[in-house]
């Protein structure tokens, strides 16, 4: 499954060209909701310039 996401801002040295990966290494369901929280990090991968930025996202499901 893939799960849309925003690109991370230019203003943090991503490069509009660049490939963003989300590696996240927790998620929990925020009791008594339709949400999940995840904390991780997105990959930057671009020539030149390559790093990783910490993140957390929150996925709400539909009913």
């Amino acid at each position: 499954m893939k799960i849309g996401r925003h690109r991370l801002p230019l203003s943090t040295g991503a490069r509009k060209e660049s490939n963003q990966s989300l590696w996240l290494e927790e998620v929990h369901r925020i009791p008594g909701t339709d949400e999940w929280l995840g904390a991780g990090l997105v990959q930057v991968n671009q020539s030149g310039d390559p790093f990783s930025a910490p993140v957390v996202v929150r996925l709400q499901r539909g009913t």
